[in-house]
């Protein structure tokens, strides 16, 4: 009787619930003093059914009961969830336990019932959670950092392409004009010694048309210099677009070929809110290449409206892009298979795309 009650004290005042449940129903019959602080409301079920008074767990717990009272094999519970409320110090939350379960037998060793012994694992799995956590956050981290490492690489190496593009394509761009010069030059004199001045004035007006295709180049690569680096302000005023288009085609008239003319039409207000030099330097980028990639005899087709947004429109009658290139029209220094024996830069489009994108 002594070892008895030295039993039962020791079990009544455990760090561990203790709970007993007798005959197949599971009814309790026995809890500890640890048992009613983790679950206050357990006196209620006392000498009642498990599934009676919690018929919430019996899909859980009905098979693991079953099988320890008729098999009579112990089995563990982890990371058991209990919403935990102390009535001594009011504090509450969800507790997590790791309970075993074992059968009890009489002394026929029959089993009469179950004993769960519950042991509190909250902080373990409290720190499994902040583990998994952190671990979760550093491998995001060091995803985005990755991502991040890569993107600044592919730059690198498309600003490294994009030098070495450019390095070749100037070298060569400005030492075609540059060729055309001297020679035409060589020429003028070998005509004027020999009085012939019509020859002479032919070879003027190529290098006239040779320096214009330079600055074009030169403006080319200053305007794409400063729209990379962000240097490009917006200036919004009111200006009069009727008159910057007509200025604008005046002064490109001169580089038409023979037979090509203008078909202009403008509708709409006149007076316009817009950037004036981005509008002109738009509006001389297209015409330009309307001209360079149209034959002698065809028009160029420009349609201007201002009724709300502005709207500009050219249109050439030229050798055109092929179909299986045309993604390929604003990206920088891309050339169409077919203008190869015509001079230009691959820019032109480029420039055109960021300056619309700035004022969009």
């Amino acid at each position: 009787m002594k070892n008895l009650k030295a039993l039962q004290d020791l079990l009544e005042n455990a760090p561990f619930s203790v709970a007993i449940r007798e005959t197949k129903n599971h009814i309790l019959t026995y809890y500890n003093k640890k048992a009613a602080e983790v679950r206050p409301n357990i006196k209620n079920d006392l000498g009642k059914a498990l599934f009676e008074t919690h018929p919430e767990q019996k899909k859980v717990l009905s098979p693991i009961l079953n099988n320890v009272y008729k098999n009579e094999e112990n089995y563990t519970l982890k990371d058991l969830a209990v919403e935990y409320k102390n009535e001594r110090d009011g504090g509450e939350g969800t507790h997590y336990f790791d309970v075993v379960y074992a059968p009890i037998k009489n002394q026929g060793k029959k089993s009469t019932g179950v004993i769960a012994i519950g042991f509190d694992v909250t902080e373990k799995h409290n720190s499994q959670l902040l583990i998994k956590s952190q671990k979760e956050n550093l491998e995001k981290i060091v995803k985005q950092r990755t991502f991040e490492l890569v993107e600044m690489l592919n730059k690198e190496m498309r600003l490294n392409e994009e030098k070495s593009n450019f390095v070749s394509f100037a070298s060569h761009e400005f030492r075609t004009p540059l060729a055309t010069i001297l020679t035409s030059i060589s020429l003028i004199e070998e005509h004027v010694n020999n009085g012939n001045n019509e020859k002479a004035i032919k070879h003027i007006n190529r290098i006239k048309r040779t320096v214009g295709n330079t600055v074009e180049l030169l403006n080319d690569f200053l305007a794409l210099d400063q729209l990379s680096h962000g240097h490009t302000k917006i200036n919004y005023e009111c200006v009069n677009l009727f008159e910057i288009v007509d200025v604008i085609l005046k002064d490109v008239k001169h580089q038409l070929k023979e037979g090509q003319k203008f078909n202009y039409t403008y509708t709409g207000k006149k007076e316009v809110t817009t950037d004036k030099k981005i509008v002109r330097n738009i509006i001389l980028n297209l015409l330009t290449n309307a001209i360079k990639y149209s034959s002698e005899g065809k028009p160029i087709h420009i349609s201007v409206n201002s009724d709300e947004n502005i709207s500009i429109t050219i249109k050439d009658e030229g050798i055109g892009i092929p179909d299986d290139e045309q993604e390929k029209v604003f990206q920088r220094f891309f050339r169409a298979n077919n203008v190869t024996s015509i001079q230009g830069t691959g820019l032109g489009l480029n420039i055109v795309k960021m300056y619309v994108e700035l004022l969009d």
